[in-house]
């Protein structure tokens, strides 16, 4: 049965990124190589991954031969390093590419985007029913919370020991969460 997975700020290719937010790697190749791997020992082919923004950084022609290493059916939700340029190549790749997207599972409505947005009117205008929402996001890298908080997750990579999170995990722990503000 396929897994639904999400991730972000994974900055492929940018050597910056790993002094910015204290990588654990020597170069980018290294950390390309260490979050392919990472993703591939989660991600099954028949998969979907939403990669919440800040994919693939560098050289856009560089793009092809990545995508080629990943498993899963992507769906980029773009974010501020996410150029036009390389949406060109992401739509020869078949990549579906939005700057927010939704998602129902179970009980609970998913809402992604790039940014931290904290606006819960605008959430239930999107899902305009009753459900409850999860708001799913990246950006802020290493200065995020971990796990589910207030409603939220932070997908990011480097939040998330450099792998994606499955859907069911986000959704249990809400249920505890959920549960534990109940009985307060």
């Amino acid at each position: 049965m396929s897994k639904i997975w999400f991730t972000s700020d994974l900055h492929l290719n940018n050597k910056n990124i790993i002094k910015y937010c204290n990588r654990p790697y020597a170069d980018q190749y290294e950390m390309n190589k260490a979050l392919i791997e990472n993703w591939n020992s989660k991600v099954a082919e028949e998969d979907t991954v939403y990669v919440l923004g800040d994919f693939i950084m560098g050289m856009a022609d560089t793009i092809p031969d990545i995508l080629a290493q990943l498993k899963g059916n992507i769906h980029l939700i773009r974010g501020n390093h996410d150029s036009d340029v390389k949406m060109d190549y992401y739509a020869k790749a078949g990549i579906p590419v939005s700057w927010m997207d939704t998602l129902s599972y179970k009980d609970k409505y998913f809402i992604m985007c790039h940014f931290p947005i904290e606006n819960q009117q605008l959430f239930k205008c999107m899902v305009g029913d009753n459900s409850e929402i999860i708001f799913l996001y990246g950006h802020i890298h290493d200065n995020a919370p971990y796990g589910y908080v207030n409603k939220t997750f932070h997908v990011g990579v480097d939040t998330n020991n450099y792998m994606p999170v499955d859907i069911e995990t986000i959704y249990q722990e809400s249920l505890m969460e959920d549960s534990k503000n109940e009985s307060c």
